[in-house]
């Protein structure tokens, strides 16, 4: 069996990484105390020395970083948490809304907040070198499965016995690594705004290969959709967090959007530029469209390709470490919380209002005066009091990413009408962006019960009802509705069209049902003094209370 190429090994660690480059023989030559190299020609791209478990927040000036030094730049960017930056935007964009959701009826499946926090759990064990697994990781710049094309930059699998081998192809060494993105687009603050503009580096690369890994990414991720558009519709369109939380690129574009939005302290992480289109046409005015990408991605099943002899990994690389960049000055997004009694109803109305009130010049401004979406806008600019909504081009995107959907959007539990809370955004060049509700929306319930020869049939009409107890549509009433003996025929519709009530709920019971009804609205979010109205056959109306019924006057 012919021995593979020299494979250099590298100790993270606890975790073994190998590089192929020469042959065994050449390489024990130049390693007599398989310790240290510092030569440049064993690494499988320009090599400098650095360190796994430095905690790195700049690119490197050099004009040759390592992959691997840009690899731990997205890695800490997206687990290394700083107090006050709003991770959730991010988030949020990239693995789809229902992130952070933590568990449901059933909570193995649908725990996205558990598997994704343990995910990120694992990454930051790597990076650091702190885990305790005995895993090992080895990397590749010949093409030992035959899988290279001018489109396919890498590919990984999971081999026995603990290994995950990654092979660079020739491709990949023809990237551009991130410094020269960040560099490129250092003085273009719309162009800071447009993901094309920094996918595809070789640190990034790298970093998704990381995450096709079994012992970083659990379920293990895949490659279900590449590149920004396509990962974006993934998670805002097609499956959601349901297939975004195992994707690799998701993961990945999601940790560029956060260093790149950091890096620059700029106004939003960046988005795909048609996206950025439609939310800031003023940015995307002058702008040349990004070119598409030809790339492909490809991830082998947990087992070697074809012809694969195993390595050996006998020699590693120690790597030392460099001092840490200063830390840029970050963005900050208080959010007033989705709860209280003051908010905007139309999420459309609110940032059409923000998009008028950035075109003029007035500070603060009031909108939709005696409706359900009167609201507050404010923008300034510290310690510049001549600065007016009208002088900063990512006003716009700013209000709508951060304190419009930044803070309450997407939130189907809670809020799945996507009722509009408000906050106020400091972003690190010391703008200042503010959404306050200044209507107080008021919970009502109006509930009737009568015999109608089926049943006793109810109807329940109401508004303002905390979402996150009625639900998306009624069924959180209709559990509570249901502990009612006897319900069936359920229905319920949002009534938009409805002068004074939001929603219609209606159906029948048992006869003689007493203080259920009253129970349920009120568990469902009608005030504590709200109660059902029930009228006998002989139209004697009797209000039915949580613990009683009592007779009133005949209801016509």
């Amino acid at each position: 069996m012919q021995v593979p190429a020299l494979l250099l090994v590298s100790t993270w660690f606890s975790f073994t990484f190998v590089f192929s480059a020469f042959s065994f023989l050449h390489l024990r030559s130049l390693l007599p105390n398989y310790k240290r190299a510092e030569h440049i020609d064993f690494f499988p791209f320009p090599a400098n020395k650095s360190s796994l478990s430095g905690k790195f927040t700049q690119v490197s000036q050099r004009s040759n970083p390592r992959s691997d030094d840009e690899a731990k730049l997205l890695a800490n960017a997206q687990t290394n948490l700083i107090d006050g930056y709003e991770y959730n935007i991010a988030h949020t964009q990239w693995l789809g809304k229902d992130w952070n959701t933590a568990g449901s009826e059933d909570p193995y499946f649908y725990d996205y907040r558990g598997f994704i926090s343990d995910n990120f759990a694992r990454l930051d064990r790597l990076i650091h070198g702190i885990s305790e697994a005995k895993e090992s990781i080895y990397w590749y710049c010949n093409d030992v499965g035959h899988q290279c094309t001018d489109t396919t930059y890498a590919y990984s699998w999971d081999g026995p016995e603990n290994r995950h081998h990654t092979v660079f192809c020739p491709a990949f060494h023809k990237r551009p690594t991130l410094a020269d993105q960040i560099t490129k687009h250092a003085n273009d603050v719309d162009e800071q705004k447009v993901i094309e503009n920094f996918q595809l580096s070789r640190g990034q690369i790298m970093f998704h290969e990381i995450w096709h890994y079994g012992f970083v990414s659990y379920p293990r991720a895949g490659d279900y959709a590449y590149l920004a558009e396509e990962v974006w519709a993934l998670s805002h369109v097609d499956k959601g967090t349901l297939w975004a939380y195992i994707n690799a690129d998701s993961y990945a574009l999601d940790a560029v959007a956060i260093y790149v939005h950091q890096h620059y302290n700029s106004s939003m992480p960046p988005v795909p530029f048609d996206v950025l289109r439609g939310i800031d046409s003023a940015a995307t005015a002058g702008m040349t469209p990004p070119q598409k990408e030809n790339a492909e991605a490809k991830t082998l099943a947990d087992k070697s390709p074809p012809g694969w002899v195993t390595p050996n990994p006998s020699i590693w690389l120690e790597l030392d470490s460099e001092n840490p960049a200063a830390p840029p000055k970050l963005d900050r997004n208080v959010c007033h919380g989705i709860s209280g009694e003051y908010w905007a109803k139309d999420r459309d109305v609110v940032i059409q209002n923000s998009r008028e009130f950035c075109k003029q010049t007035e500070s603060t401004k009031e909108y939709n005066n005696n409706t359900v979406d009167y609201l507050e806008l404010t923008a300034k600019k510290l310690g510049d009091p001549s600065k007016t909504p009208k002088d900063d081009p990512g006003c716009a995107a700013r209000f709508q990413l951060t304190v419009i959907d930044g803070c309450d959007g997407g939130d189907v539990v809670n809020n799945p009408q996507n009722h509009k809370y408000g906050g106020t955004f400091t972003a690190g060049d010391k703008w200042e962006y503010s959404m306050t509700p200044k209507v107080r929306q008021l919970t009502a319930v109006d509930c009737t019960i009568h015999f109608d020869g089926k049943g006793d049939r109810f109807e329940i009409r109401g508004r303002n009802f905390p979402s996150g107890k009625l639900g998306l549509n009624g069924e959180g009433l209709r559990k509570q509705m249901g502990s009612c003996k006897g319900l069936f025929g359920w229905k319920f519709d949002w009534t938009p069209d409805d002068c004074c009530w939001e929603w219609y709920a209606r159906g029948w019971m048992i006869v003689q049902v007493k203080q259920c009804p009253s129970h349920a609205v009120r568990t469902a979010g009608a005030p504590s003094d709200a109660n059902c109205r029930r009228y006998g056959i002989g139209g004697k109306a009797k209000l039915i209370k949580g613990n009683d019924s009592a007779s009133v006057d005949d209801v016509a």
